[in-house]
């Protein structure tokens, strides 16, 4: 009866997970508030009366769906790092290349399904801290990264990168047209280089900033006044 019982649990748990993976496809697709039982049922080819077996709504569905799939980006996080996403042993270039590389190898249901999941958190107060962890697991972890080569800012810059990453995220789904690789590579450099700057050298830096508005600002004033003059 042993080999019976577990052939059964291991059926249903092969359902079980088809449920999964149909909700997360349909609501990266067409976004988690038009999922329905009927199209979940029929995406994973099972019986409808199966989604209610195993849930007690459809809303519960879609968020363990979400919520696998947001798991599963963090262990694609863990794996990339492993090989060295950010290591200090090879060329800067590199490391961006691996990056943006990371960054674009989601495919385009694991993309919405991360966006969807982070809008199900805006709404659900319940998924707030799980989705708060695992932004901060991603800035911690890129800041331990940018730690290791000796950066001074590395947990602004851990959570810059975060958020560039996630930005990107949404402008390829929106078929934003640019380079994407090109856009990222750049924003990296960029973020990096920041990472690396002492409270003195920003200061330095802005004040340049501060000094050119201001010439700016003479500049159109004297303009301003030869027209007014002429």
């Amino acid at each position: 009866m042993a080999p019976r019982v577990k052939a059964h649990r291991a059926s249903a748990q092969r359902r079980r997970a088809a449920l999964l993976e149909a909700a997360a496809e349909l609501a990266a697709e067409i976004g988690a508030g038009a999922v329905t039982h009927r199209a979940v049922a029929a995406r994973a080819g099972v019986p409808l009366s199966t989604t209610s077996y195993f849930f007690s709504s459809i809303d519960e569905l879609v968020t363990e769906a979400l919520r696998v799939g947001a798991s599963e980006r963090v262990a694609d996080f863990d794996a990339a790092e492993r090989v060295a996403i950010l290591s200090g042993d090879v060329p800067i270039s590199d490391v961006i290349d691996a990056a943006v590389d990371e960054m674009l190898a989601a495919s385009p249901n694991a993309q919405g399904g991360q966006v969807e999941y982070y809008l199900a958190a805006g709404r659900q107060p319940e998924l707030q801290p799980e989705a708060s962890a695992i932004v901060q697991r991603f800035a911690e972890r890129v800041a331990g990264q940018l730690e290791r080569t000796g950066a001074v800012r590395a947990q602004e810059a851990g959570w810059a990168i975060t958020a560039l990453g996630d930005g990107a995220m949404l402008h390829r789904l929106a078929h934003v047209d640019t380079d994407h690789r090109e856009r990222l590579a750049d924003g990296l450099r960029v973020l990096i280089a920041a990472a690396m700057l002492r409270d003195e050298e920003i200061d330095e830096l802005l004040s340049r900033y501060d000094l050119s508005v201001a010439v700016a600002d003479l500049a159109e004033a004297g303009e301003q006044a030869v027209a007014a003059s002429a």
